[in-house]
């Protein structure tokens, strides 16, 4: 089983560890497993051991602040994750990290912040249907009244979604929405 696979990487990382205690890389891959695995505060006393041994990239930051966010450490989280972006501002993580970021915020009720991070995430990787959708979301409840462009928001994250089965729900949730929006902007004054 893919559990299994887990145990068994977690033991033969550990093992390799004790033969070679500077291989700083297997503090990485171990952070990786255990946060694969759901256990976010060994993944992130993984990274804080690599941190330690020397290890400063990209890489480890959004790992690190992926395992904050997961426990509920927001402003951990998001330097972490600022930290990442400092040191590998456009590696493959790096959508990743805006996202994250994003989704924080959003949480947070920060919706410029959170609509800024979208931006980013969308940016980088144009593809990111959920980064569409809640920088749609962030954008609307930053400025609800805002209707030409919440409805060009909600109109681009439809055509972005379309195609993706797993959004189907989201899609018809979100057109319905674009409708409402242009019958209450076609009762309001100009903006």
């Amino acid at each position: 089983t893919q559990l299994q696979k887990y145990v068994e990487a977690e033991t033969s990382l550990k093992a390799a560890m004790a033969l070679d205690p500077k291989r700083t890389d297997l503090y990485q891959e171990l952070a990786k497993v255990y946060y694969t695995r759901g256990n976010y505060p060994e993944a992130i006393n993984a990274v804080e051991q690599a941190h330690k041994a020397g290890v400063q990239d990209g890489n480890t930051w959004f790992i690190l602040g992926k395992g904050y966010q997961k426990t509920d450490r927001a402003n951990d989280a998001i330097a972490a994750l600022n930290k990442s972006l400092e040191l590998d501002g456009k590696g493959a993580a790096a959508s990743q990290a805006w996202f994250a970021i994003g989704d924080i915020n959003l949480s947070r009720q920060k919706y410029p912040e959170a609509a800024s991070a979208f931006k980013s995430a969308l940016r980088l990787n144009s593809k990111l249907v959920r980064a569409s959708y809640n920088y749609a979301v962030a954008i609307e409840s930053a400025t609800p009244d805002s209707m030409s462009q919440n409805i060009a928001n909600w109109e681009q994250y439809v055509r972005l979604a379309k195609g993706n089965p797993k959004e189907k729900s989201n899609v018809d949730v979100a057109a319905g929405h674009i409708k409402e929006l242009r019958d209450k902007k076609s009762k309001m004054k100009p903006e």
